[in-house]
């Protein structure tokens, strides 16, 4: 049987090791704590960016089309090959391809696929149309990771509209100017197109724009 004088040894040295044991027992529910902080914080992050993205419901489609791109020696201008027909093989343009600068309008009018490059994308000088390719050519300053990412969705919105690349006829469109338009269908044209829809008005154009049509 321990002695009183024993006891006490022993109680006071359980009662030190305790105090000694606290600080590391609270430093390490302090670091398991932090982890699960960071765990969850890094968790909550996925879980956001996730959310951030489209969620597909069960009607819709998603849009695929594989498109392949290709140097050129001219480094302004890459080769896109959306792997599907681009100019027909019986089409009048087929044999030479069909090329236009952002000057010529005739011929814009003439190519919905090139009008759609052109109205949508400021940076590209020049198209060319091949039988199963289609090469744009960019502006100097323009950027290849802004202009590559917008011609891809163009190609894909040309394709499921289901035009030809090339007709024969100027394609008449709501913004076509005709001979028989008179100068105020004109100038409202002009101000749809080129300051409301590319959207580089000034907001003094907008109260003009509203006035005239009004």
């Amino acid at each position: 049987m321990l002695s009183s004088a024993t006891r006490r040894v022993i109680v006071s040295n359980a009662s030190k090791a305790a105090t000694a044991a606290a600080p590391m027992t609270s430093s390490m529910s302090s670091f398991s704590a932090a982890s699960r902080t960071q765990k969850a914080s890094y968790w909550s992050t996925s879980n956001n960016s996730l959310a951030k993205r489209p969620i597909l419901h069960q009607n819709q489609q998603i849009r695929t089309m594989f498109i392949q791109t290709d140097t050129t020696p001219n480094p302004e201008s890459i080769k896109f090959l959306p792997n599907r027909t681009v100019l027909p093989l019986n089409s009048d343009a087929s044999t030479t391809g069909f090329y236009v600068t952002r000057s010529d309008a005739a011929d814009i009018k003439r190519s919905p696929l090139c009008k759609m490059l052109f109205d949508n994308i400021d940076g590209i000088k020049s198209v060319y149309l091949g039988e199963d390719f289609i090469t744009v050519t960019k502006y100097a300053e323009a950027h290849w990771k802004h202009v590559k990412t917008e011609v891809f969705s163009v190609i894909m919105d040309f394709y499921e509209s289901g035009k030809l690349a090339v007709t024969d006829v100027e394609e008449i469109t709501d913004t076509t100017i005709l001979e028989d338009d008179d100068e105020g269908t004109c100038l409202f044209i002009f101000l749809d197109i080129y300051f409301l829809r590319k959207k580089k008005s000034h907001p003094s154009i907008f109260i003009i724009y509203f006035v005239l049509k009004w």
